[in-house]
């Protein structure tokens, strides 16, 4: 069945095309074009399935502005935000997600089941014997350092803190310790954290 409907979010990013003055240049309109797509990602404007093509042919590369509507850093966003963009960057790349249990970039900002990309915060349960080793919710807080979604390899690194300071986000230097899971490790070192929270919120 032939698509007769634009989306909303390709939508908004044409017209931002059409309505971009053409004597600013390069630089300043691929700069306003990430800021825009990233707006649309973070207001949760509907993308369908097969939008990339449509978005992909309103790239820039130039040597003086750079926009690349299926670049990681959108797909990131997505992670965080929720929506459709991240569906739609998935299929583009013929990748499938990987979630946690917990993830996020602050503690306010923690969320169940959502997707991971690199610089995303996540929880895996242990036991450390380090008090400077960053622990959020019972959990050790560990960071998303690299994916490979092709290949099904997450990449995490763990950050220890400063004596003065203990708030469990900050990240100094090279990451104290690593992990590499691949797809089946990662999914049940997630099932094992949905039980702990689990558990935890039954004893509370």
């Amino acid at each position: 069945m032939e698509k007769t409907e634009t989306s909303a979010g390709v939508t908004f990013m044409q017209a931002a095309v059409a309505g971009i003055g053409n004597s600013i240049g390069d630089r300043v309109r691929s700069a306003a074009m990430n800021d825009l797509l990233m707006m649309a990602i973070k207001t949760k404007m509907t993308f369908d399935v097969d939008d990339a093509p449509s978005l992909t042919r309103m790239a820039i590369t130039t040597s003086v502005g750079v926009f690349r509507p299926l670049d990681d850093c959108f797909y990131r966003q997505a992670c965080l935000t929720g929506g459709s963009y991240a569906r739609m960057w998935e299929k583009a790349k013929n990748v499938k997600p990987m979630k946690a249990a917990r993830a996020g970039c602050a503690p306010i900002e923690m969320q169940g089941d959502i997707r991971v990309a690199a610089d995303i915060a996540v929880l895996l349960v242990g036991e450390d014997d380090d008090g400077l080793m960053p622990r959020l919710e019972g959990l050790q807080l560990w960071w998303v350092t690299s994916i490979n979604l092709e290949a099904g390899f997450i990449n995490l690194g763990r950050y220890k803190l400063y004596p003065d300071q203990r708030h469990p986000f900050n990240r100094f230097d090279a990451p104290a310790k690593r992990k590499k899971l691949n797809r089946e490790q990662w999914d049940l070192a997630q099932q094992q954290v949905k039980e702990a929270l689990s558990a935890a919120k039954f004893a509370a």
